[in-house]
């Protein structure tokens, strides 16, 4: 189960990183409705700067969710919690990030030709994965946070 996550959560982000670059490029040239220029709008510009941060940060835990102990024996229970509340997180960052470049995108987004809905499409399925669940990840890591033991109810724990 710990690394059911990460077997989701990590193309998710390599889909999103690969939307975003490929909406940076898509978004030098285009126009708007009124001819005038997508990329000079600031609502866009800001936008997509947030995109940019939430993909970074995601990265940045990925990264750390992802380095594990050199032994099982290292892997306590509060890393592994952890770790499964990092990779949640990093799901629920990617479908936002995902769901703004959709947004920024309008309808040119959902043509079958954009990469950008086929990221989003793919992001938003992997995302319902049981292993990214933030209900039960969060809860599992609240548990641990308070000394409480594991819930018995859960058989992946």
């Amino acid at each position: 189960f710990f690394y059911a996550p990460l077997c989701f959560a990590a193309p998710m982000l390599g889909a999103a990183l690969g939307a975003y670059a490929h909406f940076r490029e898509w978004t030098k040239p285009r126009k708007a409705v009124d001819g005038s220029s997508v990329a000079e709008k600031t609502s866009v510009q800001v936008r997509t700067a947030r995109v940019a941060a939430d993909l970074d940060a995601a990265e940045l835990l990925l990264r750390r969710a992802s380095r594990m102990p050199p032994s099982p024996e290292a892997a306590t229970p509060e890393l592994l919690a952890r770790s499964i509340r990092d990779f949640s997180r990093v799901s629920e960052i990617t479908v936002g990030a995902m769901d703004t470049l959709m947004e920024l995108s309008g309808t040119a987004g959902f043509a079958e030709s954009n990469p950008i809905q086929r990221a989003w499409r793919d992001v938003r399925f992997a995302a319902t994965h049981i292993s990214l669940n933030t209900e039960l990840n969060y809860g599992h890591f609240g548990r641990i946070e308070f000394g409480l033991p594991r819930d018995p109810t859960r058989p992946f724990f």
